[in-house]
């Protein structure tokens, strides 16, 4: 008999935050001298803490090591946002709170795009 697969569930508001566009080069002191580094950008930050507050308490007490499949409606406020940008910043956001210990346990993935007065993603995870 097959053991029953857990589904997590969670609704996240707002957009999300491009992942292209939210990392800036920033200089860090290291061997006495300045060597150059990757830093998120404040519009990234300020949306894993509020992806951080929209989760459910599950989130924070289950950690997913195995192949996983994340589904997800996506909803925009006009057409002119790229659903492509979505799964790569939710799967890092996940990873950040630590529900996923790596994002390339992803091996499905389902992106719907709709159109909405308010912005906001639904997504499900569950494990394969």
């Amino acid at each position: 008999m097959e053991k029953d697969k857990k589904i997590y569930e969670a609704t996240i508001l707002g957009t999300v935050v491009s992942k292209s566009n939210s990392y800036r080069v920033g200089m860090k002191k290291g061997a006495g001298k300045y060597i150059p580094i990757m830093t998120k950008s404040y519009k990234l930050r300020e949306y894993e803490m509020m992806f951080r507050k929209c989760l459910p308490s599950v989130f924070h007490k289950v950690v997913i090591e195995k192949r996983f499949r994340l589904e997800m409606d996506v909803y925009f406020t006009r057409n002119a946002n790229d659903l492509d940008n979505t799964p790569k910043v939710v799967l890092d956001c996940l990873q950040h709170v630590g529900f996923i210990t790596n994002d390339n346990l992803c091996f499905e993935i389902v992106l719907r795009k709709h159109l909405a007065p308010d912005a906001k993603i639904n997504f499900k995870i569950s494990e394969l």
